[in-house]
């Protein structure tokens, strides 16, 4: 954010201070200022003009956009046996991982290893999240006899 102070004047050519005050706990000082917000949210910004005579303040809400990008989930899997590895290394703009392997199985972390005990096509799911969102990217297990097989991929 940047702060303008550009129309307020003293006609008798007094001193002037400027004092500004941002919604967030932090302030700045000068006719001009500026400000980086640590989040996304409305805040009202406040502008105190004072000279010899008195003061005056202003205040003005702003609405800040987040400037943390959604997570992008993907994951990349292979399977030995009964034994999968999971791998979200491909995700994006993520801070946590949750897993879902289909058969009631779940799991935390960038990566995972599950075992699976039934026959079936499967669907896993992994859910990516950070920055106040998420998303998900899903992909497929079949576990015939004594072996599962994946796509190689879930997006």
């Amino acid at each position: 954010m940047t702060g303008s102070s550009a129309g307020s004047n003293d006609p008798e050519g007094q001193a002037i201070t400027y004092a500004w005050a941002f919604g967030d706990t932090q302030t700045g000082s000068g006719k001009t200022t500026s400000h980086t917000y640590a989040s996304g949210g409305t805040y009202t910004i406040g502008l105190t003009v004072t000279d010899a005579n008195g003061t005056g303040t202003l205040t003005q809400p702003v609405t800040v956009s987040s400037s943390t990008p959604a997570p992008v989930a993907r994951f990349t899997y292979t399977c030995t046996s009964r034994r999968c590895t999971f791998n979200a290394g491909g995700s994006t703009n993520a801070t946590s991982y949750a897993w879902s392997f289909g058969d009631g199985g779940t799991g935390v972390g960038v990566s995972a290893t599950h075992d699976y005990t039934a026959n079936g096509n499967l669907t896993v799911t992994l859910t990516a999240t950070g920055g106040g969102a998420s998303d998900t990217a899903a992909g497929s297990v079949k576990c015939v006899k004594q072996s599962c097989t994946s796509n190689g991929s879930g997006s």
